[in-house]
């Protein structure tokens, strides 16, 4: 299946992993999207494309038992603008939609600073903190 430029990925964030307090608000870690090391200094993690998930992207993520985490989007012309990274359609058992995101550690902070927090965690501690 071929990814177009104007598609959007869908990512967990965990309340705990992938927030940093900035300016009474916060920013999104470069840990959003270095989840495994495959070598080269590059980084892998797992997205959902939101075209193939259609309406039940979010409902499917918290389904999958992060319901107390948030939801970010990040578009692959992002993805390809920040340099060395890519995304690939990688459909698991039950979800088509998968898709395995890389890209370059130098790069993951520039790429978490483009993804936009869709859904914030309700996550009790990540609401006393960061919470508005």
């Amino acid at each position: 299946m071929e990814l177009e430029r104007d598609d959007r990925f869908l990512r967990d964030l965990n309340p705990d992993l992938h927030f940093k307090r900035v300016d009474g608000g916060y920013r999104l870690t470069s840990a959003v999207f270095r989840d495994q090391r495959i070598g080269g200094g590059l980084y892998a993690c797992s997205v959902d494309c939101e075209r193939l998930a259609g309406d039940r992207a979010v409902s499917g993520r918290e389904a999958r038992g992060h319901g107390s985490w948030g939801v970010g989007r990040v578009g692959l012309g992002a993805v390809r603008e920040v340099g060395e990274g890519d995304v690939s359609h990688n459909p698991e058992a039950g979800n088509d939609a998968h898709c395995t995101l890389t890209v370059r550690g130098t790069r993951a902070r520039a790429l978490a600073l483009a993804c936009e927090v869709t859904v914030e965690p309700t996550d009790e501690r990540w609401r006393d903190e960061f919470g508005r």
